[in-house]
């Protein structure tokens, strides 16, 4: 981590971070697991469907508002 706030404090982390192997293979390695855990395809079609579902919602709700204003 880094303040970001802190000039220079971003490329002295990916220095860091360059330089460090089993660090880079840690998070590498909890970055698959998050992944693996939060974005399997049915999340992905479960959260993607419920978009469309609030869209068309809110797209029906929209023309009958303006329906009713003519």
């Amino acid at each position: 981590m880094y303040d970001p706030r802190t000039s220079g404090a971003l490329a002295d982390a990916l220095s860091g971070l360059r330089d460090d192997k089993d660090l880079r293979l840690k998070l590498g390695a909890n970055g698959r697991k998050y992944v693996a855990a939060n974005f399997t395809d049915v999340q992905m079609a479960t959260r993607s469907w419920e978009l469309f579902e609030r869209f068309v919602a809110d797209f029906s709700a929209q023309d009958a508002a303006s329906k009713s204003a003519v």
